[in-house]
């Protein structure tokens, strides 16, 4: 193969390899289980084997329709990233960040930037100088033009039969664009992106497979001939890239690269993004207060709702819950009820009051929000009731992220509709 950066044939990209790498995924993922189990935790962890294992979300687990369980693949572990991701920007919270061996990004991280990068600024490219004849709108090489055309001497002064003029042109047969473009295809296509490069960018089946068995070597001789700085920076990507999961030997905290402890705090936040309306940080209940038989009374911290929605004369008090959804069965806990009662007696805006629990889930048929149904006391009436519902988790995962709008309040509208019209039974 021709590399213009080196200007001479690269002999290692010419034999074949022992084993086809091409076909593989560029990120080897397999749904797992933290090392020590801890309900709400989530997050990467680099293994032994060479794959990342990925503590998914409990909306990933009893899916009905798509992806059987631990069948879950880059678009899924890109999106799962990229919430923790924000989740560290935004607040503090049991969080872990180490990097595998010699600190180089793992494969996710690299295909996350690669993809982010491209996003931004397309290909790679470079320019090489190219010679045309008579081109006047390009400056003229006169010391080659005085070889090939020796000017001759006329009656108006010298003549030239021809010039020669040079111009810098995107060069497609640049190895570092080739690589870097057939790299992105493939983490496009493993990604779910309905984006792709077009053939003539990219390197073929074998090339790219010949190159992906011997990508430290070339790439570290691409980054010694590269100055500029995007050029040297995708180089490094494409080495975390191409270089594999590397666990830290015998330190096994360390190969959990991004991971929360308890996920229900990114969830309250994910929840109260897409269905919230007011601040509740602001808004203080009422504080309980404590007589002790023996001392003086003692005031205790006033209870906190996740997510307060109002509009259209009713008020929905939220409550989100990192549980997993129990077909056909309530989900949330007598206490998750109990709560909600509480904060509907100490709140009063003097509209219609609903009590909701939210839960993460897949099964929502295609929509943002489902209801899964209610749960009171008839003896109390109406003012016990709670609902539950499922949201959506990768739509409302989207949506908080900025990467897509979804119809929060057309369908929140019709989902109330649906609770008063369901507790009016």
């Amino acid at each position: 193969m021709w590399s213009r950066t080196s200007g001479m044939k690269d002999p290692r990209l010419e034999r074949g390899s022992a084993a086809d790498r091409g076909a593989m995924p560029l990120v080897a993922l397999k749904a797992g289980s933290p090392p020590v189990a801890e309900e709400g935790q989530v997050g990467f962890c680099c293994s032994g084997d060479g794959l990342l294992d990925v503590w998914f979300p409990k909306a990933y687990e009893n899916v009905e329709d798509g992806n059987p369980a631990g069948s879950w693949g880059l678009p899924e572990g890109i999106l799962l990233h990229e919430v923790l991701a924000r989740a560290r920007t935004d607040w503090t919270y049991g969080y872990t960040d180490p990097r595998s061996a010699g600190g180089e990004k793992s494969p996710l991280e690299s295909a996350v930037a690669l993809r982010r990068d491209f996003k931004e600024n397309g290909l790679y490219r470079e320019k090489r100088m190219s010679l045309s004849e008579n081109d006047y709108s390009a400056p003229v090489q006169w010391s080659r033009t005085m070889k090939r055309y020796p000017p001759s001497l006329g009656r108006h002064g010298i003549r030239f039969t021809g010039t020669l003029h040079s111009r810098r042109k995107w060069d497609r047969l640049n190895f570092l664009h080739r690589a870097h473009a057939t790299c992105i295809n493939r983490i496009l296509m493993e990604a779910g992106d309905r984006e792709r490069i077009p053939a003539v960018h990219l390197l073929t089946d074998r090339q790219f497979s010949d190159f992906r068995a011997r990508a430290g070597g070339i790439l570290e001789t691409l980054l010694g001939r590269t100055f500029r700085i995007r050029g040297r920076k995708l180089i490094g990507l494409m080495m975390g890239l191409l270089g594999g999961h590397k666990p830290v030997d015998g330190q096994s905290g360390e190969n959990v690269f991004r991971n929360t402890k308890n996920f229900e705090d990114v969830w309250e936040n994910i929840v109260r993004d897409v269905l919230g309306t007011e601040n509740v940080e602001k808004l203080r209940l009422e504080r309980g207060s404590w007589l002790s038989k023996d001392g003086p009374r003692k005031q205790t911290d006033p209870p906190r709702m996740d997510a307060l929605r109002v509009g259209k004369g009713v008020t929905m008090i939220i409550d989100a819950k990192d549980k997993r959804v129990q077909g056909g069965e309530r989900s949330g806990t007598s206490d998750d009820h109990y709560k909600q009662i509480i904060y509907r007696n100490l709140f009063d805006n003097g509209e219609r009051v609903v009590n909701v629990l939210v839960f993460p889930s897949l099964n929502t048929r295609g929509r943002l929000l489902r209801l899964l149904g209610m749960h009171r006391w008839d003896r109390l009436g109406e003012k016990s009731i709670v609902y539950e519902m499922a949201m959506n988790y990768e739509k409302a995962a989207r949506h908080w992220l900025g990467h897509t709008g979804e119809p929060v309040n057309t369908e929140t509208d019709e989902m109330i509709g649906e609770m008063l019209a369901l507790g009016a039974e």
